[in-house]
């Protein structure tokens, strides 16, 4: 939610959380995309390039990975939500 635009402070009231914790998240999520990410497309809109030594099927595997990633994350979330709402 709060990398589509919404305030932190937002987000965690809606959630019940803290502030805090998602910040947490955030750093955790960026630092994990920093590992397995492709690099990014250069500004000139060419697609992003296949690191050296690395092949297609390399780089298939590992944005794979990373979607499973963050289906589990959207899971998550969804069922905190679910639950915190609950509460209510």
């Amino acid at each position: 939610m709060v990398s589509n635009g919404r305030p932190v402070s937002e987000v965690a009231q809606s959630l019940g959380i803290g502030e805090n914790l998602i910040y947490r998240w955030k750093s955790s999520s960026q630092q994990k995309l920093s590992l397995v990410a492709p690099p990014p497309a250069s500004r000139d809109g060419d697609s992003p390039t296949i690191p050296a030594g690395g092949s297609p099927e390399d780089t298939l595997l590992t944005l794979h990975k990373r979607i499973r990633e963050l289906e589990q994350e959207r899971d998550i979330l969804k069922k905190a939500l679910a639950i915190f709402s609950r509460q209510t």
